[in-house]
């Protein structure tokens, strides 16, 4: 079976979402943010798993989810101001 180039295999169920990589000593954190054409932006970081460094991750992940203003989360994954995307997050 073949499959057509434009075709897409998974489709977006969530446009903001975050995996995590959990090892002994770091958590990696990959933020994939989808813009309204369909691009995904990507935020990668790293944590160590000391309390503080899992503060930082969790008010990562507060941020990024809880952004409001969509003027900021353009501006974050780069977006001008010519490309449509103004839904709400």
């Amino acid at each position: 079976m073949t499959q057509k180039n434009s075709s897409k295999i998974i489709s977006v169920v969530h446009h903001i979402c975050c995996g995590l990589d959990v090892h002994k000593d770091m958590v990696f954190a990959c933020i994939i943010i989808t813009d309204s054409d369909g691009e995904e932006k990507f935020v990668v970081q790293e944590f160590s798993t000391f309390t503080d460094d899992l503060f930082k991750l969790k008010f990562t992940l507060i941020y990024f989810f809880h952004i409001r203003n969509f003027a900021k989360l353009r501006m974050l994954i780069g977006l001008t101001e010519n490309q449509p995307g103004t839904h709400a997050l």
